[in-house]
């Protein structure tokens, strides 16, 4: 909602957004900080804060500089929206810190690097988790419909100006201005779902690179490497990206697990720990395991409900039999884990 509080400063015309004001108020107050605090946060002063803050009185004129304290404050509290939804989903186990520390090292090389592995084994949990706590990268998810150069670049176009305090100046195409933005800077670009991007789109990317610096990570099942080599005989494509990562599980699938029944099992305690980690490691991987763990609950509370005895286990086996069984990349039958 807008009010009529509008100025025409060095930045352009300002027209407060409430939903932005009052938010800001909202969290100023609910997590007990000082203006001057906010401020910090802000990159402004506190006086120019509690200006921003007290426009919701129409007698109050805003500040010139009152579009960029508000496009601050918008950028703010998308990363905080953005933490709490991970904080309250994710965790961290061996694939998401593989995840993170393979971004980290990408943003260092300035480069393009690619994170791969089979599909549901924690990604773009993982990618996620890094973006909660380096809330400066720009994160993009390829759809299977918009996939090629123009969809990319717009996808990247409306993630930066989401996160930016700079307005798109309207004189400049869209993909001259994000290079101009670009250049230069240490944000790390992610784009999730990589093997659903067109070569035109890998090809974007590439130049976008080229152009700016700006490090980008590539992450999506193994088939994205699959797809760039088909379409690149020359070995161009392949020979401009720098660090290649292959991520897996490592020895915690029974403490996913438990994380994993904890939020979608959770009156199961123990009984399930064994079964839910032979998932995680086997076919389907945590994605599976979701769903799985997610139907195996739906299928207790309706037995319950009928007055039927049904355990836990035969619950989450009555699961699986309605998921499509898992796709083994080799031999016929599930390998299971070692049991420590």
């Amino acid at each position: 909602m807008n009010n009529n509080n509008t100025s025409n400063g060095n930045t352009g015309e300002f027209v407060l957004d409430e939903s932005v004001r009052g938010g800001l108020d909202r969290y100023i107050e609910q997590n007990d900080w000082t203006h001057g605090r906010m401020a910090q946060r802000l990159g402004f002063s506190a006086t120019r804060v509690t200006k921003y803050l007290n426009l919701d009185n129409p007698d109050n004129r805003p500040e010139p500089d009152a579009k960029r304290v508000q496009q601050a404050a918008k950028q703010f509290l998308r990363h905080v929206g953005r933490l709490a939804q991970v904080n309250e989903a994710l965790f961290a186990n061996s694939v998401s810190k593989a995840v993170a520390s393979t971004l980290t090292l990408i943003r260092r090389s300035g480069d393009v690097g690619l994170i791969h592995s089979a599909g549901g084994r924690g990604k773009t949990s993982g990618a996620l988790l890094y973006c909660r706590d380096n809330p400066n990268t720009l994160f993009i998810t390829v759809k299977q419909w918009a996939a090629g150069s123009h969809a990319c670049g717009r996808a990247l176009f409306e993630e930066y100006s989401a996160s930016s305090t700079e307005d798109y100046p309207n004189n400049l195409s869209r993909s001259d201005w994000l290079e101009s933005q670009l250049r230069g800077a240490e944000r790390l670009v992610i784009v999730d779902d990589a093997e659903l991007m067109d070569i035109t789109g890998v090809k974007y990317f590439m130049s976008l690179n080229d152009a700016t610096g700006v490090p980008i990570a590539l992450i999506g099942n193994t088939q994205v490497i699959d797809k760039i080599v088909r379409n690149d005989p020359a070995g161009k494509l392949i020979s401009r990206i720098g660090i290649v990562k292959e991520v897996s599980m490592g020895n915690d699938e029974e403490d996913t697990a438990r994380k994993l029944i904890l939020q979608f099992a959770p009156a199961s305690g123990e009984e399930l720990v064994s079964a839910a980690a032979d998932v995680v490691v086997t076919g389907g991987y945590c994605r599976r395991l979701r769903k799985q763990l997610t139907l195996a609950n739906v299928i207790f509370e309706e037995s319950a409900a009928k007055g039927k005895k049904v355990s836990w286990s035969d619950a989450f086996t009555g699961a699986a039999g309605m998921l499509i069984a898992p796709r083994l990349q080799h031999g016929s039958s599930l390998p299971r884990r070692n049991n420590k």
